[in-house]
């Protein structure tokens, strides 16, 4: 647990204090009515037209199309770890977890068109599984580990049909280490030694990792995990456009959150704060093309930020 007292000053800053890159709030938007579903996170599409949810009533996805303010299930079974999108929003790759007889869980690769609702298994079960991306041309790729850092290394269409391994670069999370694998090799990263990471992810252009390190804070590197840098204390961090950081800083008693703010990063950890203390803000995404940030509360709601 965080104490408040170490971070008051950020929580009120409302703005950087230097000539780095400032976001503005332009306005701030409950997309979901009560009642509807109760969201624990959300993510946003590349072209900001499509937000997927998490629905902790049933343990499934939801998507809404931002155009219609349609609401759909996309899938009964599914996590947000690792989701990801089509650029435009059109298909959804994500995670399920399965049972085998001995009650051991698994991991599972789908996709899911939005439009169609047709969802297609592009991996078979496995408890090995790394990570997950989707290359410029909509194929998935995934990586299972296997001895000597070597990877199991598969393509998919989105549609099932299988395609060419390229050297589209895959990070991921196995037992508590940070990886990436590129081609059929993978390399045990773990920047600051071994510990538990989460949270990883490539920037858009492909050139650095954003993790977070349990116990130690929020860090960017290169992708041969040189060059770290210390962002601070950022939970759920995500790539908002190539030089920023999106997150959360959030505060508990031990067993409730009681304060969390959505705030922005360049990459010499120099912050701003983007939401007020009138909500418990939590688990940001966004696209820095479209302007646009979804968050969640700890009521289940999902809000739509536009900035500039």
């Amino acid at each position: 647990m965080k104490k408040l007292s170490l971070a008051v000053a950020a929580l009120l800053t409302i703005g950087l204090t230097t000539t780095a890159k400032e976001l503005t709030v332009k306005s701030v938007q409950q997309l979901t009515a009560p009642g509807t579903t109760f969201v624990g996170e959300a993510m946003i599409s590349a072209d900001g037209n499509y937000v997927v949810m998490s629905d902790l009533a049933t343990n499934g996805l939801k998507g809404m199309n931002l155009s219609t303010g349609e609401l759909k299930t996309l899938a009964e079974n599914g996590t947000m770890t690792g989701l990801t999108m089509t650029s435009d929003g059109s298909t959804v790759v994500y995670r399920e977890r399965v049972m085998d007889a001995k009650k051991r869980s698994h991991t599972v690769v789908n996709s899911v068109d939005v439009t169609k609702g047709k969802k297609t298994r592009l991996t078979e079960p496995t408890r090995d599984f790394s990570g997950m991306a989707i290359s410029k041309d909509a194929v998935v790729h995934t990586a299972e580990m296997t001895a000597n850092n070597n990877a199991r290394r598969q393509a998919k269409k989105i549609n099932g049909a299988t395609a060419q391994v390229d050297a589209t670069p895959v990070v991921g999370i196995h037992r508590g280490d940070l990886v990436l694998t590129v081609g059929n090799k993978t390399t045990v990263l773990n920047p600051q030694g071994k510990g538990s990471y989460l949270w990883p992810s490539i920037s858009p252009d492909g050139t650095k990792i954003v993790y977070y390190k349990s116990q130690s804070g929020c860090y960017v590197c290169n992708l041969d995990g040189s060059g770290v840098v210390n962002l601070g204390y950022i939970h759920a961090p995500k790539w908002f456009g190539n030089d920023m950081i999106i997150g959360m800083q959030d505060f508990d008693n031990g067993s409730n959150v009681t304060e969390s703010t959505v705030i922005a990063t360049d990459l010499k950890g120099q912050t701003q704060t983007l939401t007020d203390k009138s909500r418990i803000a939590m688990y940001p995404s966004g696209s820095a093309d479209a302007g646009k940030i979804v968050f969640t509360d700890t009521d289940g709601h999902v809000f739509l930020m536009t900035v500039e």
